[in-house]
């Protein structure tokens, strides 16, 4: 209860479970009451989640392992509360949702309705959806002998779902729906489950395979990498090479599936350009992609 006498309930949370460890990890407002009677409610479904793929690390604790490095990809489980409903003393607010294909026990937002206490429509939006398709670049970690679930389901893995549409539902159902309109990079993604990827996680298109067998591992010379850190004449031993994926950023990649414009109603539309980030460090590439120009017209 605030100073004003609102009463504010959190009682529902997600978690996740590692080991026979519950961690809860956020709390979701279940009901907000006012002194005068008036109230929001809400209101979720509970469901069971786990990360089947796991994201994919790699350790070490000597110089042999810096070069052949452990690597295991970290599934955890826990629990997903999803909304489903918003009550208020005036009115409903409905969300409507179906399964995903491209995540484990995860769902798309298909609609929200807005609804009067009797019933009636007020309000709404509509999603339309696809997928992004993603191709096998840069290996696959799941069936590349990582300490992880060896998972045979290729959507899983390669999809990502993508936003086509927003349309605002018209109360008038013989008028069109008003519609926003969202293009995307065509350049195709890797699987989720690639090993190309540069320094800061972005699509780098680079295949990263050393003997069949996938690698995050940068290919450096680990001392010459530092300038004036170690005398190589007195540490010739310690000069070795490790990994050999390629960690550096892409112009061509870096975009892929990104946003590249938006269509409106009215047959407007704003058009995205990226470039990457750009810093003063010379031992490493620009990385991240940021927005460089937006054009509304």
């Amino acid at each position: 209860t605030d100073e004003d006498g609102i009463i504010y309930s959190c009682i529902d949370y997600e978690s996740f479970s590692e080991n026979t460890t519950v961690y809860p990890t956020s709390w979701y407002f279940s009901a907000i009451v006012t002194p005068e009677g008036r109230y929001v409610k809400f209101n979720y479904s509970s469901t069971a989640c786990a990360s089947t793929l796991g994201t994919l690390y790699e350790s070490s604790s000597n110089l042999q392992q810096l070069i052949s490095p452990i690597r295991a990809a970290r599934a955890v489980s826990g629990s997903r509360r999803v909304l489903t409903s918003i009550e208020t003393d005036r009115e409903k607010i409905l969300f409507k949702d179906s399964d995903r294909t491209d995540l484990d026990k995860a769902v798309e937002l298909d609609s929200i309705l807005v609804k009067d206490l009797n019933d009636n429509f007020v309000s709404g939006y509509k999603f339309n959806y696809s997928s992004f398709a993603g191709q096998l670049i840069g290996g696959d970690y799941t069936q590349d002998n990582v300490n992880c679930d060896q998972t045979t389901d290729i959507a899983k893995k390669s999809q990502r779902l993508k936003l086509l549409s927003l349309s605002k539902l018209n109360t008038n159902k013989s008028a069109p729906n008003t519609t926003y309109s969202f293009e995307y990079n065509q350049t195709p993604l890797p699987y989720k489950t690639s090993f190309a990827f540069d320094y800061w996680g972005n699509y780098n298109g680079e295949e990263n395979k050393i003997a069949l067998t996938g690698n995050m591992v940068p290919g450096r010379n680990i001392y010459s990498s530092i300038p004036g850190m170690f005398d190589q004449s007195l540490l010739p031993s310690y000069n070795i090479s490790t990994g050999g994926a390629n960690r550096y950023s892409s112009r061509e990649y870096i975009t892929a599936g990104m946003l590249k414009s938006i269509t409106y109603p009215t047959g407007g539309k704003t058009t995205f350009e990226f470039e990457a980030n750009e810093f003063g460090n010379y031992n490493f590439p620009a990385a991240s992609a940021r927005s460089s120009l937006l054009t509304s017209y």
